[in-house]
C-alpha cells in the first residue's frame, strides 16, 4: 500500500513539474510585437506562391498592404532596426527564442557566430526557418547600400 501511495506522489509531482516548465505561447494578437520588439514595419506585400521565398529580389519590394501588424501567411514584411542589439545576438539567441515563445518550432537556426555570413561592409547575414500552426517562415536580413541600414525579411507562407 505504501508502494502504492509513494507511486502516485511520484506521479503527482512529475505532473505538476512538468507544467510549471512549460511555457504558454503568446497569444495569437501579441505575436508580432513578441517576435518584432526592436524593428519598426516599413514594407508589408504578398508572397506570391509560384515563388520561392529564396527566389525573391527582397531590394526591389514594393510595399501593396497596409503596415498591419499581424501575422498572416501569403505575405512578406520588411524591417528597419531601430535597437541596439547586435545582429549575432539576435539570430543566434533572440529570434530563436522569440520563435520558440510565440509558439513555433525552429528548424533551421545560427547557433554560433561561425553559422553567420560575415561580408566585407556590413552584416553579419542570418537565416533562420521555422513552422508556426502548419504554416513555414523565414526570417533573414540582407545589407542595403548603405550598410548602415540593414534591413529584416519575414516570410511567412
Amino acid at each position: 500500500m505504501k508502494l502504492l501511495s509513494l507511486g502516485c506522489v511520484m506521479l503527482v509531482v512529475t505532473s505538476l513539474v512538468t507544467l510549471g516548465c512549460r511555457q504558454r505561447a503568446v497569444p495569437a494578437n501579441q505575436r508580432f510585437q513578441v517576435l518584432f520588439d526592436g524593428y519598426q514595419l516599413i514594407l508589408v506585400t504578398e508572397l506570391r506562391p509560384d515563388k520561392a521565398v529564396d527566389e525573391v529580389d527582397v531590394s526591389k519590394l514594393q510595399g501593396s498592404l497596409p503596415l498591419e501588424p499581424r501575422l498572416v501567411p501569403g505575405r512578406i514584411y520588411v524591417f528597419r532596426k531601430v535597437s541596439h542589439v547586435s545582429t549575432e545576438d539576435m539570430a543566434i539567441k533572440i529570434f530563436p527564442e522569440r520563435l520558440v515563445k510565440i509558439g513555433a518550432r525552429v528548424t533551421k537556426a545560427p547557433r554560433s557566430p561561425e553559422h553567420l555570413i560575415y561580408l566585407m561592409i556590413g552584416g553579419p547575414l542570418f537565416n533562420i526557418e521555422f513552422e508556426l500552426e502548419g504554416h513555414r517562415g523565414k526570417i533573414f536580413n540582407y545589407s542595403t547600400s548603405d550598410y548602415r541600414e540593414d534591413r529584416l525579411v519575414f516570410a511567412y507562407r
